[in-house]
This record gives C-alpha cells, sequence and structure tokens, in this order.
C-alpha cells in the first residue's frame, strides 16, 4: 500500500462546502476538515489549488460547511463531487434533481442547502498553501441546526474509498 491508501484508512466525515451569490455560486465535497481553534473558534478545510470553489472563496472571503448525512449523500456526490461549478450551478441541479431547499445565507456570501443537519457560515481568517491544496480557515459566525436530522447513525464518512454511517458503540 502507499502512502495515500493508508491515509484513505482515517475516517473523515464529509461536508459540502458552498460560496458565492447570484451567478458566481460554487459547491464542493470536502472530507479533509476540522476544527482548528477553541479559542477563537475555528474551522479549516483543505481545497485544492485549481478550484472554482476556492477561486470563489478567495473573491467572497466566506464560505459554508454543511454536514453531509445519508439524506443528501446522493446530491453531494452527484453533483457537489462529479460536477464541475465552473460548468454547471450546482444549486439549481440540485433543487430540480433532489428538490433539496437552497437559499441564502443568513451572514456569508454562500448559498447553503437547508436539507443538511448542520450548516457553518464562516468568514475566512487565514489561507495556507499546503502542497496542491490551499488550507481556508474560517471563523463561525452563524449556524444552523436540525437536530431531528443529526443523529450519529445519519452521518457519512469517508473511509477506505467508501462511504459509511455511523453508528452508536
Amino acid at each position: 500500500m502507499n502512502i495515500n491508501e493508508i491515509l484513505n484508512l482515517i475516517p473523515k466525515p464529509l461536508v459540502i462546502v458552498t460560496v458565492g451569490e447570484n451567478n458566481r455560486v460554487a459547491g464542493m465535497v470536502a472530507s479533509w476538515y476540522s476544527q482548528v481553534s477553541y479559542e477563537p473558534p475555528l474551522i479549516g478545510v483543505a481545497i485544492y489549488n485549481k478550484w472554482y470553489t476556492l477561486e470563489l472563496i478567495k473573491e467572497f472571503n466566506c464560505f459554508a460547511l454543511h454536514l453531509v448525512t445519508k439524506d443528501i449523500l446522493e446530491p453531494a456526490i452527484e453533483i457537489f463531487g462529479k460536477l464541475s461549478s465552473r460548468q454547471i450551478n450546482k444549486f439549481e441541479a440540485t433543487e430540480r434533481r433532489y428538490g433539496l431547499t437552497i437559499e441564502k445565507s443568513r451572514k456569508v456570501r454562500a448559498p447553503i442547502i437547508k436539507d443538511s443537519p448542520l450548516i457553518i457560515e464562516c468568514e475566512v481568517q487565514e489561507y495556507v498553501n499546503i502542497g496542491d491544496h490551499v488550507f481556508v480557515i474560517g471563523k463561525p459566525v452563524e449556524i444552523h441546526i436540525n437536530r431531528d436530522k443529526l443523529r450519529v447513525e445519519n452521518i457519512v464518512v469517508f473511509y477506505g474509498n467508501a462511504f459509511l454511517t455511523l453508528v452508536k458503540p
């Protein structure tokens, strides 16, 4: 096994990262993210340095993270994971194909997917170039939570090239 195959054995919850407004919007699936500080509370997400989502995050200096659950896994992968935001409005496609609800965020310039049980709106604090990715560090400024959908058995993780849900021990 090479090192990347080994690293895929670390379970990573999935998020959808969104940014933009009007006709300049982008979104992508990410599994390389983490809380990086308690005080102040900060979240970081690694984004490939050539992606349109990163370009718009740098322009708007903000983003929103959406926790992926099994309810929204298919659109997360089929739309936000496989299609290009440069070529298609992923939010219109998600509404049309899957009936998900897309709204404006409250505090940042990013569309939000209301069907996600946990959405964190962030203002960018710092960009760190790391290899072929940029680690974007954001300060949470608004939280949307749907506790009915936020159950451990709904949360999706990426593990060994597969998408799995969690179970309570």
